[in-house]
């Protein structure tokens, strides 16, 4: 892999996991599940759902009157072959709405694996990790 084929991926891969989070915030559910392969996997803690279907639907299940801002704070990314890459992302997620306190952010890590398909670039898989809450 060249340096511009290396920078290439780490800016698209990246680009991915800032698209996830300002979608998510809008509750583009649809959008969101589009950033995934077809077969493409979300975890987080006991949530675990695989799909564009059910990640849509994972999203689209968002509490009435809950308002978020998932701020991408750093980001690293490595390409791992010609179309599959690695990325850790770190995360302050504000919640505000529905019992949530918007003064004490949610810190995320992203752990992530990227595959790139006809479509361009998605992410094959997401493992969010709460490491503690600010």
């Amino acid at each position: 892999m060249t340096r511009t084929d290396k920078a290439s991926v780490e800016f698209e891969c990246t680009r991915l996991a800032n698209r996830f989070c300002c979608l998510a915030d809008l509750s583009d559910a649809a959008g969101v599940a589009n950033l995934f392969t077809g077969e493409g996997k979300f975890e987080r803690g006991d949530l675990q759902v695989e799909g564009r279907p059910a990640i849509e639907k994972m999203t689209a299940s968002r509490p009435a009157g809950m308002v978020t801002r998932h701020l991408l704070t750093t980001s690293l990314v490595d390409g791992i072959g010609d179309d599959l890459a690695e990325g850790r992302h770190y995360c302050l997620v504000y919640v505000s709405g529905a019992g949530h306190n918007p003064e004490r952010p949610i810190v995320r890590e992203y752990h992530d694996r990227y595959r790139l398909t006809e479509e361009g670039w998605r992410i094959e898989s997401r493992q969010v990790l709460t490491p503690f809450a600010g």
